[in-house]
């Protein structure tokens, strides 16, 4: 099998899956996060930033701002999560 047929294979299994699921199972049929997944998820986010904060050689602006980004993706989640309870 040459790779652009495998390739093409791919792409049109999941042109059929996403044809036929609709969207909203896709995107808000989830269990929500318990209090522990938050604990978990909020401390392996400190501990990554802790890690990128020490090995950083130099801490400038843009290091600050993928931070402050990476703890919005993981904070804004957790503390919908938290209200729903």
């Amino acid at each position: 099998m040459s790779l652009m047929f495998v390739n093409a294979r791919i792409c049109a299994n999941l042109r059929f899956f996403y044809h036929h699921t609709p969207f909203y199972t896709l995107t808000f049929m989830r269990k929500p996060l318990t209090p522990s997944q938050c604990v978990v998820l909020a401390l392996a986010w400190a501990a990554l930033c802790f890690i990128v904060l020490t090995s950083s050689p130099q801490i400038d602006g843009m290091l600050i701002l993928t931070i402050l980004i990476s703890g919005a993706l993981v904070f804004i989640p957790i503390v919908k999560a938290l209200k729903k309870k």
